[in-house]
């Protein structure tokens, strides 16, 4: 069909788009079925409906659209469905929160807009859910996603037929046994009384359960446990750290009296130790000044105060390690320039405090580190205290990478042994011999969405998953070696995650969700029954016709997800008609599995590792997800967007203030690694100026009155090529950022080279400019599809451009001879431009300009370092010839400087000059400067020979006169 209703001035208006999307919902363009084509099943996980869309889910969203679009304009079938995620505790505290009268929680509510009449409704989490979902649809219709909406649906059991697809999913793991139910330390939530997964918290999303040893040093019969991360260096302790201004509590724990923080002691309690109060106390600085003997050593050490020691982590006891630890260096530091202070205060001998020095006892040579790793960054980075909260925890961060992963033990009898091995031998060799106690804690603090503070908790009787099941994690392993990641950095991260992970708790007590089928009082928790929804996709829009709950028996998916069992007789079971079900398990055939999901970075060490092992464990490998891309996050004018701060930017209001495209083409162009963008209003001003341009030049097409096909138009023709050929190969590789170069802007600055190169707009060729402008409006159509429908319209097009194959590049007009003397010269013209500038700037005056082309010997050294690419072969070869040797050091450097060129020149000599005769008028009349082109043996005079000496093959000497 024809769309030739376009609206004149009104492209990136609201109008056009509300016109595109009616148009494309009545025409359907965008629901897709099963046929011959060969298919592309695309997914965006689906979003927590706990609050509007902004333009941080927006970049991760635009990025996926815009492969979809592209994928379907290439040719090929596209599933792009969408869902809604409720699942967990983070809806229904709010509810919870509201009905206790929170006002905070009230408050952040009316913040992020909502309706002050909409608060006593949300008190209910199934409305919340509801609430936030229907806005979602409505805000993604307007943001002009290309989804096929007739899959839609919502998680937990407010949509019961997705409830029996996850009870049939747990049913399946626990008959293969990765499901157990068992004793294991969890992040939990005393409010919640449940395990509390990363989507349940407002702080410490990615927060992990970590084991500390505590080391026993002692004082007489009293232990103090040491927390460390890092046992190995138990041999280069210098002293213990406490916090003076507290006060510690004696507890035993078996026939030991340990001492402890009252936090400490509660975490053990958690963690079914047998530990139990005293009644006695002491105080942090009655400790300071004494001796603790160390286990490995028998030798003494002093303990010293110290400002950070955190009574909350850990034990509220620390080891010193100086040599390796930025803070333990820092705070000597500290204690060193106040010992008369403390002499004074504690009654410590000053000389004890000056003569405790720094023990190496880890090799850090190979990263070019010294004995004193820590001092050595400490002195880098000017730290000089252990106030420096911000430069010590970088510094910190990067020591200890750096000597886990690459640094080697040198103290007996670990000597030799890599710091990663000899971390986890010690650390057993410590508490197989009674010298130390394992505990576990947080990685970082956790705040469940309840609002109550987390903890470590061993916990018996509670479900998990088995991810530590060695053939399960390999298998997992050797599918993320195989599958297609970009960018390839996310790789090692999701590797790493593979390594550490543990057995999930899978299920919590409170929230919303599904009911575990063969323990009712457990809920399946958020990041469990969202891993592999998109298998239910290719079924949905049969269960949205009126399949119900009660039909969905295990059997049913069965067959349609594994092939297992006889259509008619789960027919006569379910109820459904067996043609509906051969239809599904079809569906599902040809749609699995998942040729692309699109992420943000947050789900790289969660979602997205869990969805690999549930493919992996429920079917072949021939339905396991084949690529993931994934990306930052949004800043927005360089802050970074939160909830919690108010500092984030409504999708929708993006959309009514700059409109849909414009948001989209900027988002989607900003990044495509996992680095974060920064969405500023310049960066979308840009994109608007340059549409802006495209419109007018297809107005001004019937003005363009050339005809002739010359080296200009063969330019423009072939840069076009390059350009779709490279904007194509990157779009398959998700890079979005770097296609839009291809795609907008090498195209308009090709545009504007060829109309200045032609003599104006009136002489351009308007057939030539019509194709190229043609191609440009389609490969914009994925990033701004209202504007290249309107502006394919008002090219005369046919259909919808969204439905228009993807351009093709033509090889054979891809000139690279062309492309390399106009790119001559125009930084000729530049370089001009630019030497003119300074001489003016001085008051001096030009009028002409010489332009001096190389000498012939050394196009002839372009030509052997062509065929050689090596640099000492090049040289000995032309030094072998009379004409070069007498030239010495002139050919060396002359070597020297082409072997620094990114790309050497394929110009000859003839083409050059010729190339710059028939464009010296050109030159002329873009420099306002009379010009004679001549070759470096015509140099004369003494300014003439100094310039003409510097040319080089494709950048002549130029000489101002």
């Amino acid at each position: 069909m024809a769309n030739s209703d376009s609206t004149e001035g009104e492209t990136l208006d609201k109008s056009v788009e509300e016109k595109w999307q009616r148009k494309w919902e009545e025409a359907k363009v965008f629901e897709a079925d099963p046929d011959e084509r060969e298919k592309f099943f695309i997914t965006f996980p689906y979003p927590y409906m706990n609050s509007a869309p902004h333009i941080g889910h927006a970049y991760t969203l635009s990025r996926v659209d815009v492969i979809a679009r592209f994928r379907r304009m290439l040719g090929y079938n596209v599933l792009f469905p969408f869902a809604f995620h409720a699942t967990g505790a983070t809806i229904y505290g709010v509810a919870e929160r509201l009905r206790k009268g929170d006002e905070d929680q009230k408050r952040a509510l009316l913040v992020a807009g909502l309706p002050e009449e909409e608060i006593e409704n949300f008190k209910d989490p199934v409305y919340i859910a509801n609430y936030w979902r229907r806005i979602w649809e409505r805000v993604l219709r307007k943001f002009g996603v290309s989804v096929d909406w007739r899959r839609k649906f919502i998680t937990t059991e407010m949509f019961p037929p997705y409830s029996k697809f996850i009870e049939w999913q747990y049913l399946k793991l626990k008959e293969m046994g990765y499901v157990y139910k068992g004793t294991h330390p969890v992040v939990w939530c005393p409010n919640c009384k449940s395990p509390t997964g990363n989507a349940d918290r407002i702080e410490g999303e990615e927060a992990r359960v970590v084991e500390i040893t505590l080391i026993k040093f002692k004082i007489d019969d009293l232990v103090l446990p040491t927390a460390t991360f890092r046992p190995e260096t138990i041999f280069g302790v210098t002293n213990l750290w406490v916090n003076p201004d507290h006060e510690y509590g004696i507890y035993l724990l078996g026939e030991e009296k340990w001492v402890l923080s009252d936090e400490a002691a509660f975490k053990l309690k958690e963690q079914k130790k047998d530990i139990r109060p005293t009644g006695e106390r002491i105080k942090g600085r009655d400790l300071v000044g004494k001796k603790a003997k160390n286990p490995v050593n028998d030798t003494e050490i002093i303990i010293l105060p110290a400002e950070f020691v955190d009574p909350n982590e850990g034990s509220g006891l620390v080891m010193s390690v100086p040599s390796h630890a930025p803070y333990d260096y820092a705070a000597l530091l500290d204690i060193k320039r106040e010992a008369k202070k403390l002499s004074s205060e504690y009654g410590i001998p000053k000389i004890e405090i000056e003569r405790i020095e720094p023990i190496s006892i880890i090799d850090l040579s190979s990263e070019g580190f010294g004995e004193h790793p820590a001092i050595e960054i400490c002195a880098e980075m000017g730290i000089e205290s252990q106030r420096e909260v911000e430069k010590l925890e970088e510094a910190t961060n990067k020591i200890y990478k750096k000597e886990f992963h690459k640094g080697v033990m040198k103290v007996e009898p670990y000597n030799g042994i890599k710091v990663s091995e000899a971390k986890v031998e010690v650390a057993r060799n410590l508490i197989s011999s009674g010298k130390a106690e394992l505990m576990y804690d947080l990685s970082e603090e956790v705040v469940c969405r309840c609002g109550t503070k987390c903890h470590v908790k061993v916990i018996e009787d509670q479900w998990f998953l088995k991810y530590s099941d060695e053939d399960w994690k390999q298998k997992v392993l050797d599918w993320l070696d195989a599958m297609e990641i970009y960018p390839e950095e996310a790789r090692a991260q999701m590797r790493n995650f593979v390594l550490e992970l543990r057995d999930w708790a899978f299920t919590r007590r409170k929230g919303l969700g599904t009911r575990l089928p063969w323990d009712k009082e457990w809920m399946i928790e958020t990041l469990s029954d969202s891993v592999i929804y998109m298998a239910f996709y290719t079924i949905a829009k049969h269960v949205n016709q009126g399949i119900g709950a009660e039909q969905l028996i295990p059997e049913v998916f069965d067959y349609v997800f594994l092939g297992i069992g006889d259509p008619s007789k789960v027919s006569n079971k379910s109820g459904i008609p067996k043609e509906k079900l051969l239809e599904m398990r079809r569906e599902f055939e040809y749609w699995y599995p998942v040729d692309l999901r699109g992420s943000g970075k947050d789900l790289l060490s969660n979602h997205l590792v869990f969805s690999i092992y549930h493919h992996v464990a429920l079917w072949p490998i021939d339905k396991w997800p084949r690529a993931y891309s994934v990306n930052g996050w949004v800043l927005f004018e360089g802050e970074k967007m939160s909830k919690s701060r108010g500092k984030v930017i409504n999708l929708e209001e993006a959309i009514e203030k700059w409109g849909s495209d414009l948001v989209r083409i900027t988002l989607a162009s900003s990044g495509e690694t996992l680095d974060d963008v920064d969405f500023r209003e310049e960066n979308l001003r840009t994109f608007e100026s340059r549409l802006r341009r495209i419109e007018e030049y297809i107005e001004l097409l019937g003005k363009m009155k050339g005809r002739e096909i010359g080296r200009a138009e063969r330019y423009l023709i072939s840069r076009l090529q390059r350009n779709v050929k490279e904007a194509t190969e990157m779009l398959k590789k998700t890079m979005t950022r770097s296609a839009m170069v291809r795609i907008l802007f090498n195209p308009m600055n090709d545009l504007k080279w060829y109309f200045k190169r032609v003599g104006g707009i009136d002489k351009a060729n308007g057939e030539v400019v019509r194709e190229c402008l043609k191609k440009i409006v389609l490969m914009l159509c994925p990033y701004t599809p209202h504007f290249s429908e309107e502006m394919w319209s008002k090219l005369g097009g046919d259909g919808f451009a969204s439905l228009q194959k993807w351009p093709e590049p033509d090889y054979s007009k891809i000139n690279e001879k062309i492309e390399e003397q106009e790119r001559l010269l125009s930084s000729l013209i530049e370089d001009i431009k630019e030497i003119k500038g300074l001489i003016e700037s001085r008051g001096a005056s030009t009028k002409k300009v010489k332009i001096f082309v190389a000498s012939d010997w050394k196009y002839q050294t372009l030509s052997t370092l062509r065929e050689k690419r090596n640099k000492e072969e090049v040289i000995k070869e032309l030094m072998s010839m009379e004409e070069f040797r007498k030239r010495g050091m002139e050919v060396i450097r002359l070597v020297e400087r082409l072997f620094k060129e990114e790309t050497l020149p394929i110009i000859t000599r003839e083409e050059e000059i010729e190339m710059l005769r028939e464009a010296s008028d050109f030159i002329s009349k873009e420099t306002s400067l009379e010009v004679e082109i001549l070759s470096e043996e015509e140099a004369k005079e003494e300014k003439e020979l100094n310039k003409a000496k510097q040319s080089i093959p494709g950048r002549p000497g130029i000489l101002l006169l």
